[in-house]
């Protein structure tokens, strides 16, 4: 399964919608099947803030630090805590605890940031408690994956300390069994 944005020409312009779609075999060739509407698509910039040199933090839930990541993520491109891990840059939300993306109007809505599409159904897939740490170099190349996915840049440092905080719960793991 892929994310597939499509084009569609109204009197106001061309907007953009992104799916979720599974290719699938025929006589004819491949066809698409949609899936799921994932919503509007809206390309946003990143805006001149600040940098803030981030403190270095002993990290050991893997969901904090990918929420750092899309915290930090989400702060370049001007959105602004709002309370309780709920971001917004005026006109577009993100709750993270709920994984939705919304606009103020509360439709669901997907956001091109970097090459990637942050939306509902990505956040989800980024936060999935599913992961079965026995490999960790599998686990982290799945979850950077996702990362890319989801547009959320990460640099070589923090994917080092991604590995090492799989590494570490896949020790405790084999310990405990």
């Amino acid at each position: 399964m892929f994310i597939r944005i499509k084009k569609r020409k109204s009197v106001s312009g061309t907007k953009k919608f992104a799916y979720l779609v599974r290719s699938k075999h025929c006589k004819k060739g491949p066809r698409q099947k949609v899936i799921l509407y994932l919503g509007k698509v809206f390309e946003i910039k990143k805006v001149k803030t600040k940098k803030h040199k981030a403190k270095k933090k002993n990290y050991n839930d893997l969901e904090d630090f990918l929420v750092d990541l899309v915290v930090r993520e989400l702060r370049r491109y001007g959105f602004r805590h709002k309370g309780s891990h709920v971001f917004n840059n005026f006109k577009f939300f993100i709750d993270l605890p709920k994984r939705r993306v919304y606009d103020d109007k509360n439709n669901k809505i997907v956001l091109a940031v970097n090459y990637g599409v942050l939306c509902d159904y990505t956040l989800n897939k980024l936060f999935e408690k599913s992961y079965i740490i026995e490999k960790p170099e599998i686990v982290t190349k799945d979850i950077g994956k996702k990362l890319i996915s989801a547009g959320i840049s990460i640099k070589n440092k923090e994917f080092i300390q991604l590995y090492d905080i799989i590494s570490k719960k896949a020790i405790t793991n084999n310990l405990r069994q």
